[in-house]
This record gives C-alpha cells, structure tokens and sequence, in this order.
C-alpha cells in the first residue's frame, strides 16, 4: 500500500496506483475505504470498466444496489462481450429478484 501511496504522490493522475490500492482495500474488506479509490479512478478514467466492475461488485456488498447496476450497466456498454462483467451483473440481479434478466446475464444471452 505504501508503494501505491507514493505513485499516488509522485502522479496524483496515475489511475492504476489508485485502482490496485483500491482492490487491497477491497481484499482486506475495507468496503468503504476502497469505494473512494475506485471512484478517483473513475473520475481520471471513465472508461475502465475495470473499475466500474469493482466499484460495482464494491457497492452491491454495501447493499447500494441500484448504484452498483448503474457501474455494471456502464461497464457493460464499454465491455459488451465481457463474461465475468455479465456474471457480476446477473449475481447482483438475482439479489434484486430480478430473475428473468439475471438468467439472461448469466447464460451470456446478449
């Protein structure tokens, strides 16, 4: 984390020192903490639907569900083939009791 840190501090607009400090904080279950990093990198690039994944498998945890399917809607406009962006989904659709769509998502019917 230091490491990242002093990329953060040498490139304040280097994304993926604050992307991988986000997924260190994800893995060591500091929800919130890594949510804020995700969103600095989302603000210097609103196209890595890396991040957008992340930040919303990051929010679905923290039960903000309408907010995480708006990450993985975006993700997916970026990423339309990507499987595990669609598995993400339809597991967060499913926690909405969205059935018919997650099935689509899940079985990759797009």
């Amino acid at each position: 984390m230091i490491d990242y840190k002093s990329s953060m501090l040498c490139d304040p607009k280097y994304a993926l020192a604050y992307y991988n400090a986000a997924n260190i904080l994800f893995f060591h279950g500091q929800f919130q903490e890594a949510l804020k990093y995700y969103d600095t990198v989302i603000e210097l690039n609103p196209y890595d639907e890396a991040a957008l994944t992340n930040r919303g498998i990051t929010k679905a945890i923290l039960k903000e569900y309408q907010s995480a399917r708006q990450d993985f809607e975006r993700a997916l406009n970026l990423s339309p083939t990507s499987a595990h962006i669609h598995i993400d989904f339809g597991m967060l659709l499913l926690t909405m009791n969205e059935n018919e769509l997650a099935e689509k998502h899940l079985s990759n019917q797009f």
